[in-house]
């Protein structure tokens, strides 16, 4: 009986209830597409082979012990040091001086990295401040690190890591801070341990209460963890974070992730990255109570994706039913008159006027779906788009753009994923598309696909001003992009 594979065992009701009671206790969420990514986790777990489902579904419920296993066993702790290395140089060069200067009355430092899977990044941290700020030595500096996988937590404070955890590590620091025990095991030297408190955490249990939120936190890291809850969730958990932040405090998130709740903060950009700042002496109003707005990961959430205008007013160029500008439409005929072959132009109007009469619909739409997404109602705003690209918005790239975001934003990332190259086929120099393509498969750890979609971005932007505004991403330029994908390429790389 122990021998039978979880497919088997489990039934696609009985999966569909343990990923919704996963959802409810800890935020995570296994969409459809996730589903045989959880049956092979569960495949190697005792209490499945040796129960029936049915009991074990009960024991999850009934055993506090026995749904920590589980989720031991179905969380992900991929992690290395200096991970998404421009956060450190903004840390370094920009955030840690800004934030020693605000808080130097108080003489201290509030730091949480919450999702900190096996340390490297709490350890990092102390890393950086002991190399680079030896001033800090005499204040009272507290780094709490926390996770909801005990088993990670464990493997954290013992300090010891393997060479997997090095990659793109300077030999230099590694020998510096690390002593070698094995050819592939490395402990951590026991001041920088020392500096870091790690802390068992569900960040799904909200509201964000107890003693360890008592004083507000000046630096918040929360890196590449929501991106496993649903959109929604992953949203509020952003907003309780910003309820925990001293005025002037910083939120670091992974560079995949973007929300609305972050527009509540003061977008801030260098060092090719995005991170985000408690405006001090202002009072947030939450995002649940003001009109929220789509958000595109990678670029911060101040950088808003428009809606294209309608077709353009100039005298020479109009949109096309696929959302672009092209020159008007014009034939030629000998000019008789003139006696000397020259030619004047004829514009088609019925012609012009069709493609202009759709556009205008097209822009109907979008809006209108755009006001429904930016309500919260994600499928009824998919819906919508749905229809749109079903029939006068088939080859408008914009439609099928829109789409990609809601969907992403709906756990679908294949269908994200589907529509963006779409929207490319429909418009090849859709910059904004490849980025956003390279992005989701960054995000899903396919780092040579993703290499592939940045290096399109800087071949069509090679060729461009470096002060020209992109399409689809109003206050974005070719320069603040070619930066970016130049970053982004070099940590794919790693």
């Amino acid at each position: 009986m122990g021998d039978r594979s979880v497919k088997k065992r489990l039934a696609l009701s009985e999966l569909e209830e343990l990923a919704a009671y996963l959802e409810k206790k800890v935020g995570l969420v296994y969409t459809t597409e996730k589903r045989r990514e959880l049956e092979i986790k569960l495949a190697e777990l005792p209490d499945l082979k040796d129960k029936s489902p049915r009991r074990f579904l009960m024991d999850l419920r009934r055993s506090p012990e026995a749904l920590q296993d589980l989720i031991n066993r179905v969380t992900i702790g991929e992690s290395y040091f200096f991970r998404n290395r421009p956060h450190f140089e903004a840390l370094r060069e920009k955030i840690l001086p800004d934030l020693i200067e605000h808080t130097k009355r108080k003489g201290g430092l509030k730091v949480w990295c919450a999702g900190c899977a096996t340390g490297e990044e709490p350890y990092s941290l102390a890393i950086l401040l002991e190399e680079h700020f030896p001033e800090l030595s005499k204040w009272s500096v507290s780094i709490t690190a926390t996770d909801i996988n005990t088993d990670f937590l464990d493997r954290a404070r013992d300090g010891v890591f393997t060479r997997w955890s090095f990659r793109g590590v300077s030999t230099e620091l590694i020998d510096k801070y690390f002593t070698q025990e094995a050819e592939n095991r490395f402990r951590l030297d026991r001041r920088i341990a020392q500096r870091v408190r790690f802390k068992w955490l569900n960040l799904a249990h909200l509201p964000l209460e107890g003693e360890m939120f008592a004083e507000p936190f000046d630096l918040v890291f929360c890196r590449n963890v929501l991106i496993y809850f649903t959109y929604p969730m992953a949203n509020r958990v952003v907003e309780e974070i910003g309820d925990v932040l001293a005025p002037g405090g910083y939120l670091l998130v992974g560079h995949s992730e973007s929300f609305p709740a972050l527009g509540d903060l003061e977008t801030t950009y260098s060092h090719a990255t995005y991170y985000y700042r408690k405006r001090s002496g202002e009072t947030i109003v939450p995002s649940s109570g003001r009109q929220t707005r789509l958000t595109l990961p990678g670029i911060g959430v101040d950088t808003i994706i428009p809606m294209s205008p309608g077709r353009s007013e100039t005298a020479e160029l109009h949109r096309t039913p696929g959302g672009g500008l092209e020159p008007k439409h014009q034939t030629t005929v000998d000019n008789q008159a003139g006696g000397s072959g020259t030619r004047r132009f004829i514009r088609p109007r019925g012609l012009v006027a069709q493609r202009d009469w759709v556009t205008k619909e097209v822009d109907k739409g979008l809006k209108s779906a755009r006001d429904i997404a930016d309500r919260g109602k994600i499928h009824e705003a998919l819906k919508e788009l749905e229809e749109l690209a079903a029939g006068k918005g088939k080859l408008d790239y914009r439609v099928h753009f829109l789409q990609a975001i809601l969907e992403d934003q709906a756990g679908k990332s294949s269908e994200a994923i589907r529509s963006l190259r779409q929207a490319i086929f429909l418009n090849k120099k859709f910059v904004i598309g490849h980025f956003y393509l390279g992005v989701i498969h960054e995000r899903a750890g396919d780092n040579r696909s993703a290499e592939k979609y940045f290096r399109n971005v800087r071949n069509l932007l090679e060729s461009l001003p470096l002060e020209h505004p992109l399409e689809e991403a109003e206050g974005l330029t070719v320069g603040r992009l070619l930066e970016i994908v130049e970053t982004r390429s070099q940590e794919v790389q790693r």
